[in-house]
């Protein structure tokens, strides 16, 4: 996970800051290859709030890291931007 970090330390610091980075790759790491994953269960699974990981995760959506689309029951499903059909 550091090296993870490291990496993509400093294509992240252009738009988020500090702790932000760690907590993305994390979600970046939790949603790929996972298929029909939700925001509620990211943030559920990670420890961590729902508003910031919505927050996190728009971020992640505009630089084209991850997409989000409805589920069945309106939920938000995640996807890596590998997996977007």
């Amino acid at each position: 996970m550091e090296r993870m970090v490291e990496e993509m330390d400093l294509e992240l610091s252009r738009f988020l800051e500090g702790r932000q980075r760690l907590d993305a790759v994390r979600v970046l790491e939790f949603v790929r290859g996972r298929e029909g994953v939700n925001q509620k269960e990211v943030s559920r699974l990670l420890g961590l709030a729902e508003a910031y990981v919505s927050r996190l995760i728009g971020k992640l959506e505009v630089y084209g890291y991850l997409g989000r689309r409805r589920g069945r029951r309106k939920e938000w499903i995640i996807e890596s931007s590998l997996d977007i059909r």
